[in-house]
């Protein structure tokens, strides 16, 4: 699960990912099951906002122009092949948690990231208003302590994909 403000790379990360060959699952919205730190694929559409970055590359370029099926407003939403791509309701493991830092000039810097961090992220992110928040907290820690969490600092969503390829693969330096 990947974490951050508007306009913090989650998507552009998400289609570099998927660019590489990794399955998409969603770029903006999962639901996580705390329980047992799976997450579920809502079925929306991926999207990139337009133009595309000039740091972007080929691989992502050719990914938006193949898997366009929507596009207006700025922003092309995404439909990619279904060996690609989840669908609604499959689920799988989480791998980490990333909390995103997207700043101007900034090398691509990763660091564990403490659970009370992951929470504190979660809490800002999570919509559950079915769960008293008392009960939506131990479950967030829960999951903080089961599911490793990291600190994604960068510039270049090209180069942070890259970088979290790395350290899901087991070869981050």
């Amino acid at each position: 699960a990947v974490l951050g403000t508007s306009f913090a790379g989650k998507s552009s990360i998400a289609i570099h990912l998927a660019a590489a060959g990794h399955r998409l699952f969603g770029d903006d919205r999962l639901a996580i099951r705390a329980a047992d730190g799976r997450g579920m694929c809502l079925g929306l559409m991926p999207k990139v906002r337009l133009p595309v970055p000039d740091d972007a590359g080929p691989r992502f370029e050719e990914f938006v122009a193949a898997y366009t099926e929507l596009e207006g407003d700025g922003v092309a939403y995404l439909k990619p092949l279904a060996s690609e791509a989840a669908r609604f309701g499959d689920d799988a493991p989480l791998a980490a948690v990333i909390l995103l830092d997207r700043s101007p000039e900034a090398d691509v810097t990763l660091r564990s990231a403490a659970p009370s961090e992951i929470v504190r992220a979660l809490v800002e992110n999570v919509h559950a208003p079915h769960i008293g928040s008392q009960d939506l907290v131990v479950r967030l820690a829960t999951l903080a302590g089961r599911v490793p969490g990291y600190h994604l600092r960068f510039s270049s969503s090209r180069l942070a994909a890259e970088r979290l390829t790395a350290l899901l693969t087991g070869r981050a330096p």
